[in-house]
């Protein structure tokens, strides 16, 4: 907001219109300051995807689990890397005279959020085909809910990650307006709040998906003051 307001208002005339002045001006603290804040919570929220994915393949067996995590995690700090490095080179100049660093660093977190996300989607139409063959079609509509929901989220941050990188590649200012939609906190907040609207029926299949301790820990605090059972069978995956 103080940015627009600099360019619109207090710099209006600043040669070549306001455009122009945030493209030259792009390095000043109070544009930098937010920049970094919105690079930290990409960081937040590659991080959150990531923990999702391990909770996810706790049930597997360890060799597919440690080969899922490092696909991931590989992901994740070569995001941080690419970051620091798009953080660095923009400290003095505009994204757009720095795209040989900035279309890595968001190619990379899109590709994090592609590649996990369907790691998830398969992991978990994986439970809804299993358990609909073991005990009905019914039983596996859960995983497959949640299967749409992460779906529909990554295609939200997917789309608008293309139009970001598109515009950006092509030197549009459309790209500052595009990169303003915080696309990745979007995507994430709107699974936490379809997961939190998942009816209580639901969360008993979903707790399957865990490991026997989180499953335990899910249950208790559903119901204050209750004990949590002393073991849960899992069915195998």
């Amino acid at each position: 907001m103080s940015m627009t307001q600099a360019s619109f208002i207090s710099n209006r005339d600043y040669p070549n219109g306001p455009s122009a002045y945030e493209v030259d001006m792009y390095w000043i603290p109070i544009d930098e300051i937010g920049v970094f804040a919105w690079t930290i919570g990409n960081w937040l929220m590659d991080a959150l995807l990531v923990w999702r994915c391990k909770v996810i393949f706790s049930g597997v067996s360890k060799v597919p689990m440690c080969v899922v995590m490092a696909i991931a995690c590989g992901l994740m700090l070569a995001s941080i890397g690419l970051s620091i490095l798009y953080l660095w080179m923009t400290w003095r100049s505009s994204s757009f005279n720095t795209v040989q660093y900035t279309l890595p660093y968001f190619a990379t977190t899109l590709s994090l959020n592609f590649i996990v996300t369907l790691i998830i989607v398969f992991r978990l139409l994986h439970c809804h085909r299993i358990f609909a063959r073991t005990l009905g079609a019914g039983h596996g509509l859960p995983y497959a809910k949640l299967a749409a929901i992460l779906a529909e989220s990554a295609m939200i941050y997917a789309a608008i990650s293309v139009i970001f990188l598109t515009t950006l590649a092509l030197h549009h200012p459309l790209s500052d307006f595009v990169a303003q939609c915080m696309a990745p906190t979007v995507a994430s907040l709107l699974i936490i709040f379809q997961a939190k609207s998942v009816p209580k029926k639901d969360d008993e299949h979903v707790s399957h998906l865990l490991s026997p301790t989180s499953a335990r820990l899910l249950r208790s605090s559903d119901v204050p003051g209750s004990e949590a059972p002393s073991s849960v069978t899992k069915p195998r995956m």
